[in-house]
C-alpha cells in the first residue's frame, strides 16, 4: 500500500470503513481485506491514520462512507492534479502563454460600489486556497507542487480615456502569468473618462477585469465565483458584518492528493482498460486546412457563428426527447456527420468537456476539475441520423462510468507520440452550453464585450452550441494558423444546411444528404465544372492538317538541325509514307489495312517521327510509340500486347544489337530511304473517322505491367483548338518530349494544326544538361511556346533564371509544382508572358485543367486551375456525390478529351471509366456520357480553381499521422542552399516487424556546400513536427529522370543504414559535465553523452521541466522547456543557449 490515502480508497472500494471511536481505530471490512498486510499497515501508520480521522471528524462508519476526499494537513508537498500538471508543463514549454486564461470583463452598474466588489473578491480569494497558490519546482520532487500563501490579492486600478481603455484591457487580458511567482488570478478596475463628461472628473463607466488562469478554474468555477461575488457584495452593502458562506469541507489541494491516490490499483486498471479499448486504433482528424500546419500550436484563434431558426432548433430538441437522450448527443451526432463529409473519414474522435463534479464535496469548490472526454464516433453510410443519435448516446452513457480518468493520464497511458503541432487524440472540441435565464441575474454588473480582446484557440476547431433561448446558437472557434474566415463561414453554412436536412429526414441514410445548397450546387456544377467551345468534332487529324497545308503550303512546318520542311513538303512526305504503310501491311499480313490498326513507332524525336505519326494517321491506323531507351522486355511486351504487325524505325536505332526488333515487321523510314518516296504525293482518301483511334500510349500499370491508353482523333482536336492558349501565326513550338509521353500530343499537333512551326532539337538530354546550349536553342529558333516537366523546369530555372523571359507561353506539368520556385519566377522581371500549370492524366488527352500563374501563389500549393474547353471536372465523395468548396474528393473528368479506354482491359476500363450522372442533354448529344476516375484527391478553392492534394491510392501515414510529403519538400526548399528535393516513404522489413520511414533526397544549389545533415535537420526541426522529420537524408548531384522527363522516383537509391549507430560522445567542458550529470540524475542513467537525444533515452515532458529547472540554476539563465524539445541533445542545447546569451548580454562601453 502506497500511503494512507491509497489505503482509505482501497478500503472504500472494498465496501469497508474505518473511523475513530473514543480514540480507538475501528475497522470493518471483508475478510480478505483483513489480512496481515492490512494489520501491519495500520500498526505502522497508526499516528497518521488517527490524525486524518480526527482532522476530518470521522467518528462513525456513516461519516467515513459520506466523505470521499480527505483533508491531510500533515502533507509537506501538495502535488498538482494531473490536469494542472499538463498546464504547468505547457506554461514551462511556452515560457508563458495566454492560451489558458479565463478572463471575465464586466461593466459595473453606476450604483455599484467599487469598494464592495473589492471586499467580495478578497473574501473569495481567501475562501478558495487555489486562488492564492503558486507553483514551485523542487529538485527532489518529480512534479511541481502547490504552495498556499496568506497575503491579500493585489488589486490594480487605472483611470483612462475612452479611446485607450480597450487597448489596455487587451494587453492585460493576454499578459501571461508567472505561476511560480504570482497568484493565478488578476483583478483590475478601469475607470473610463468620457470625451465630454457631464461634469469635471465625472467617471460614468467602470470596467472590471477578473482574469483567472485555467490552472485554478474552469467553467463551473466561473459560475461559483460570480455567485459568491454577489453574496459577499450584498453582505457588504447591507452592512452584514460577520457574514460568511458555509465553510468548504476541502480545498483543491486535497482533491489533487485524493485524485492521485484514488486512481490506482483496480480502479485505475478498469478505467484504463475501458479507454484503451474505446480508442484502440483511433485516427487523427484530417480536416482540410487553408494553410500548412505549423510545427507548434500558436494558440491564435477567432470565431464565427449563426443563430439556428426556431423551427429547426425545436425539432432537434424533440429528437432528443423522442430517444430519451440529450441535446448534446443529438448535436454531437450531427457534428460527426459534418466532419465525416468534410474529411471522408468514418472513424472520428471529438473531445467534449465534462464538469467532473459528481462528488458533493467539490460542487462548490473553485478549481480545475473539468475533464475532457474523447467521443469516438463510428459512422456507417447506411445509417440514419436517428440510429447514430442512439449510438452516440449509448457511448456517452458508457463513458460517464469511466470519467474519473484524467485526460492527461489517458494520453500518457496510450503512449501518444509527442507532437507539438496538434492536440493529442482529438483536434476538435464540441460542447453544448446552457447559461440560464438572464432575468434571474443581479444587475450589479453585466458582461462587457471589448473588440478582439481575447482571441485564443487550443484546438483546430471548437464548436459551442448555446441552449439558452428558443433559437440555438452555433459558434465555431478556429485556429487562424490553419483556416481562413471564408472557409469557416462555408463550414457554418454547410452545417446549417445539414441540420435542416437531418431534422426533415432523420430516418434517411445521412450519406444521401448533401452539404450543398442550391446556389452552391448550381455554381459548382454549371459555372465551374464544365466549359464549351466550338471545335471540328466531326473531323480527323489528317483532314485538319491537309486543310492547314492548303492554307500555308510554303510556311515552315518543321525544323531540325537547319533542315526545314514546309507544310506542303510535310504533307506530301506523310502521304507517301501512308501509302507505303498500307501496301506493306497488306503484303506482310495478307490482310486489308482497316481502321484502328496499331502501328508501332520506334523513333527518337526527329522529322521521321513526325512524318511517321502523320502517315500512320493518314493510313487509318493508330500509332503506338515506343521509347528508344526502353529495355528489351518492355519493348517486347508492348509489341506483343498491342499486336502490331508493323514497326516504323530508323536503321541506326536497329544497328548495334542494343534492342532487337522483329525484323520482318520493321519498316525503315529514314529520309534517305527511297522505297516509300516513290509513292504518290497526293492526299489519300479518308480511312478514319473522328471517333477512330489516333494512338495507344502505354503508361505504368498497377499490375506491374504497362497498360495501353486508347485515344481518338476527336479528343486530340478538342485539345488543340480554341482552348487554354491563344496561338498566333508567328508562334514556334519545341518538340522536347519523348513520343511515348502524351505531352507529344500538345507539342506536335498544336503547332501543325494551327499553322505554326515545330522545332526539334537533336539531343534533348545533352541540351537540357548544358544551359548555354539550351538558351541558344531557344534564341536561335525563336521558341515562343514551351512545355516542360516540373523536374526539367526546375533544373533549367536554377541554372539560368532569365531563360524564359522571351516566351509567350511556358507550360509546366507532369508533377505537382513547387510553390517557391514558381513564385520566384512570377516575381522576377524575366518571366514569360503566360506561365501555366498544366494538369491532366493520359486518359484525358494531355490536359484537363490549366492554371495561369499570373500572381504569386498564396496557398500552400499551386492550383491546377479550371477545366480547359470541352472538358468537365467533378469532385466527388466516395458515394459519387458532388462535394462543396474546400472539401476533399476524387477528381472525375468528362468531356471531349476522354480516352476510349484501356487496350485489352475491359474490366479496368469499366472500373475507371464510369457513367456520367451529371450529363446534360447537350453532353449526351456530343457523346460525353462517361467520366474518368483519376484517383487524384483535389478540392475546389473559393475562386473556382482546383487544388491538387495527392493520390487516393498512396495515402502516406506514419505512426498514425497522415503526412503530406509536399509539406516536407516545401520546408526543405526554404533552406538556403537546397535547389531541388524529393521526399519518399520507404519501408524497412525485418523478421520481427516492418517499419515505414521518411527519406529526403536533395540537390545542392548556390551556397549549399556548407550544409550538413545535422544543419538541415536542425533547420527542419524548427518548422516541422517531430513525426514529419526525415529519418534519412541523401544528397544527390542531380535527380534521375524518366524517359518522359519526370523525376524517376524508382531510381532514387535507398539510404545507407549500414553505418554504425551514433557512438557515445563524452562531455569535455565543465558545463557539459554538469549538464550531463543533471540529465543522468533526472533520467536515472549511469551515462549520458552530449549527442544523446533526451527523448530517445527515456525523457518525457515532466522530466523536461525538471531538466530545464535544474539547468537554469546551473547556468544562471532561463533554460526553456521548449528548447529541450527543440534541440534534443546537450551539445545543440548548450550551443544555442550560448548564442542567445551572447546576443543578449550587456556590454559596458566608455564614451
Amino acid at each position: 500500500m502506497k500511503n494512507t490515502h491509497t489505503f482509505f480508497n482501497k478500503l472504500r472500494t472494498s465496501a469497508g470503513a474505518i473511523w475513530l471511536e473514543n480514540d480507538t481505530i475501528k475497522l470493518i471490512a471483508p475478510k480478505d481485506f483483513q489480512n496481515q498486510e492490512t494489520k501491519d499497515f495500520i500498526l505502522n501508520n497508526k499516528t497518521s491514520i488517527i490524525a486524518i480521522l480526527n482532522e476530518n471528524q470521522i467518528f462513525s462508519k456513516e461519516k467515513f462512507l459520506d466523505i470521499i476526499i480527505l483533508k491531510d494537513s500533515s502533507i509537506k508537498y501538495y502535488p498538482l492534479s494531473p490536469a494542472q500538471e499538463r498546464l504547468w508543463f505547457i506554461e514551462q514549454y511556452e515560457g508563458g502563454t495566454n492560451a489558458y486564461h479565463h478572463p471575465s470583463v464586466l461593466e459595473l452598474d453606476s450604483a455599484t460600489e467599487v469598494e464592495g466588489i473589492k471586499y467580495a473578491i478578497q473574501q473569495i480569494v481567501f475562501r478558495h486556497e487555489v486562488l492564492r497558490s503558486t507553483i514551485e519546482q523542487i529538485d527532489d520532487q518529480m512534479q511541481g507542487i502547490q504552495v498556499v500563501h496568506n497575503e491579500a490579492l493585489i488589486i490594480e486600478e487605472i483611470t483612462l480615456n475612452a479611446e485607450d481603455y480597450e487597448t489596455f484591457i487587451k494587453k492585460d487580458v493576454n499578459r501571461p502569468f508567472d505561476l511560480s511567482k504570482e497568484y493565478p488570478i488578476r483583478v483590475k478596475f478601469y475607470y473610463i473618462k468620457q470625451d465630454k463628461p457631464l461634469s469635471e472628473n465625472q467617471l460614468n463607466k467602470t470596467i472590471l477585469l477578473i482574469n483567472v488562469h485555467h490552472i485554478a478554474t474552469d467553467g463551473w468555477s466561473v459560475n461559483i465565483f460570480q455567485k459568491e461575488l454577489i453574496a459577499y457584495y450584498e453582505a457588504y452593502i447591507n452592512k452584514n458584518i460577520g457574514f460568511n458562506l458555509p465553510p468548504l469541507e476541502i480545498q483543491y489541494k486535497d482533491y489533487a492528493v485524493w485524485q492521485r491516490s484514488f486512481l490506482s490499483g483496480v480502479i485505475l486498471e478498469e478505467q484504463l482498460n475501458y479507454w484503451k479499448s474505446k480508442l484502440s486504433g483511433y485516427q487523427h482528424l484530417e480536416l482540410p486546412t487553408d494553410y500548412a500546419r505549423p510545427n507548434e500550436i500558436d494558440y491564435k484563434g477567432t470565431f464565427e457563428g449563426f443563430m439556428l431558426d426556431r423551427g429547426t432548433s425545436q425539432k432537434l430538441r424533440e429528437l432528443a426527447q423522442r430517444f430519451g437522450t440529450t441535446l448534446h448527443s443529438v448535436m454531437l451526432s450531427s457534428f460527426g456527420i459534418l466532419l465525416s463529409k468534410y474529411t471522408g473519414q468514418d472513424d472520428i474522435v471529438v473531445g467534449s468537456p465534462i464538469a467532473n463534479r459528481h462528488y458533493q464535496q467539490i460542487e462548490d469548490l473553485i478549481g480545475f476539475f473539468v475533464n475532457t472526454q474523447a467521443n469516438r464516433i463510428i459512422l456507417d453510410d447506411t445509417q440514419s441520423f436517428e440510429s447514430l443519435i442512439q449510438q452516440v448516446h449509448q457511448g456517452q452513457v458508457e463513458a460517464q462510468l469511466y470519467q474519473d480518468l484524467p485526460f492527461e493520464r489517458l494520453v500518457e497511458e496510450l503512449g501518444v507520440q509527442r507532437d507539438t503541432s496538434r492536440h493529442p487524440i482529438f483536434q476538435a472540441l464540441f460542447a453544448v452550453q446552457s447559461f440560464g435565464s438572464k432575468s434571474q441575474q443581479k444587475t450589479y454588473f453585466k458582461p462587457y464585450r471589448a473588440k478582439n480582446t481575447f482571441e485564443v484557440e487550443k484546438f483546430d476547431l471548437s464548436v459551442f452550441i448555446g441552449d439558452s433561448i428558443d433559437e440555438l446558437s452555433v459558434v465555431f472557434s478556429y485556429a487562424t494558423a490553419l483556416f481562413c474566415k471564408d472557409t469557416i463561414e462555408r463550414l457554418l453554412s454547410h452545417y446549417k444546411h445539414l441540420l435542416v436536412q437531418l431534422t426533415e429526414a432523420p430516418a434517411k441514410p445521412y450519406s444521401q444528404l448533401s452539404l450543398l445548397g442550391d446556389e452552391e450546387y448550381q455554381q459548382i456544377l454549371y459555372n465551374w465544372s464544365t466549359t464549351g467551345q466550338n471545335y471540328p468534332k466531326d473531323k480527323t487529324i489528317p483532314q485538319q492538317f491537309q486543310e492547314q497545308a492548303e492554307k500555308t503550303p510554303n510556311k515552315t512546318a518543321l525544323s531540325y538541325e537547319g533542315k526545314k520542311f514546309t507544310y506542303q513538303q510535310l504533307n506530301e512526305k506523310s502521304n507517301q509514307l501512308a501509302r507505303y504503310i498500307r501496301e506493306q501491311y497488306q503484303q506482310k499480313t495478307k490482310q486489308p489495312f482497316i481502321e484502328d490498326t496499331p502501328i508501332a513507332i520506334y523513333l527518337d524525336r526527329s522529322p521521321e517521327a513526325v512524318i511517321g505519326i502523320l502517315a500512320v494517321l493518314k493510313a487509318g491506323g493508330a500509332y503506338v510509340p515506343i521509347d528508344t531507351g526502353y529495355p528489351q522486355d518492355r519493348v517486347d511486351y508492348i509489341l506483343e500486347d498491342a499486336q502490331t504487325e508493323l514497326v516504323l524505325s530508323q536503321r541506326y536505332l536497329c544497328e548495334g544489337g542494343k534492342i532487337r526488333l522483329p525484323v520482318k515487321r520493321v519498316l525503315y523510314i529514314d529520309l534517305t530511304e527511297e522505297l516509300y518516296q516513290r509513292e504518290d504525293v497526293s492526299n489519300l482518301s479518308q480511312h478514319s473517322k473522328a471517333e477512330s483511334l489516333a494512338y495507344v500510349i502505354y503508361t505504368s500499370g498497377t499490375t506491374g505491367r504497362p497498360k495501353g491508353v486508347m485515344v481518338e482523333h476527336r479528343a486530340i482536336l478538342s485539345l488543340v483548338y480554341n482552348n487554354y492558349i491563344q496561338v498566333s501565326g508567328n508562334d514556334t513550338f519545341a518538340f522536347l518530349s519523348s513520343p511515348t509521353f502524351d505531352a507529344t500530343t500538345f507539342e506536335v499537333f498544336t503547332p501543325l494544326l494551327n499553322g505554326n512551326t515545330l522545332v526539334i532539337p537533336k539531343d534533348v538530354k545533352n541540351l537540357a544538361s548544358d544551359i548555354k546550349e539550351f538558351k541558344m536553342f531557344l534564341d536561335v529558333n525563336r521558341i515562343t511556346i514551351l512545355w516542360l516537366t516540373k523536374t526539367l523546369f526546375e533544373s533549367l530555372y536554377y541554372s539560368d533564371n532569365t531563360l524564359f523571359e522571351g516566351l509567350n507561353y511556358l507550360i509546366i506539368g507532369g508533377e505537382a509544382l513547387d510553390k517557391n520556385t514558381v513564385n520566384k519566377l512570377i516575381r522576377s522581371s524575366a518571366k514569360p508572358k503566360h506561365f501555366l500549370n498544366g494538369y491532366g492524366p493520359t486518359e484525358s488527352t494531355t490536359f484537363a485543367c490549366t492554371y495561369d500563374m499570373k500572381n504569386p501563389i498564396e496557398g500552400y500549393s499551386v492550383p491546377i486551375g479550371m477545366p480547359i474547353s470541352n472538358r468537365s471536372v467533378y469532385v466527388l465523395d466516395r458515394k459519387g456525390n458532388l462535394v462543396p468548396t474546400g472539401i476533399l474528393g476524387e477528381l472525375h473528368i468528362g468531356g471531349a478529351g476522354l480516352a476510349r479506354g484501356y487496350l485489352k482491359h475491359p474490366d479496368l476500363t469499366k472500373e475507371r471509366f464510369i457513367p456520367n450522372p451529371f450529363a446534360t442533354q447537350s453532353d449526351i448529344d456530343n457523346g460525353y456520357t462517361r467520366l474518368y476516375r483519376t484517383g487524384d484527391i483535389v478540392r475546389w478553392l473559393p475562386n473556382g480553381n482546383l487544388q491538387f492534394i495527392g493520390r487516393n491510392d498512396d495515402q502516406v501515414k506514419i505512426r498514425g499521422f497522415r503526412i503530406e510529403l509536399g509539406e516536407i519538400e516545401h520546408a526543405l526548399l526554404q533552406i538556403s542552399g537546397i535547389r531541388q528535393c524529393c521526399v519518399l516513404v520507404k519501408e524497412r522489413k525485418t523478421e520481427a516487424s516492418s517499419n515505414k520511414y521518411l527519406v529526403a533526397y536533395y540537390v545542392l544549389g548556390e551556397g549549399g556546400e556548407m550544409l550538413t545533415s545535422t544543419t538541415i535537420l536542425d533547420k527542419l526541426s524548427l518548422v516541422l513536427p517531430e513525426y514529419m522529420m526525415p529519418n534519412a537524408l541523401v544528397v544527390m548531384n542531380s535527380f534521375p529522370q524518366t524517359a518522359n522527363g519526370k523525376l524517376d522516383r524508382h531510381a532514387l537509391p535507398d539510404p545507407d543504414f549500414s553505418q554504425p549507430a551514433k557512438e557515445y560522445v563524452a562531455p569535455t567542458t565543465e558545463l557539459e559535465m554538469e549538464v550531463c550529470k543533471i540529465w543522468q540524475e533526472v533520467l536515472g542513467l549511469e551515462r549520458v553523452g552530449i549527442t544523446d537525444n533526451f527523448f530517445k533515452i527515456g525523457g518525457n515532458s515532466i522530466l523536461a521541466i525538471q531538466v530545464s529547472h535544474r539547468m537554469s540554476k546551473v547556468m544562471g539563465c532561463a533554460v526553456r522547456v521548449a528548447n529541450v524539445f527543440k534541440y534534443g541533445c546537450i551539445e545543440s542545447l548548450l550551443t544555442n543557449i550560448s548564442h542567445a546569451r551572447v546576443n543578449c548580454e550587456n556590454v559596458e562601453m566608455d564614451f
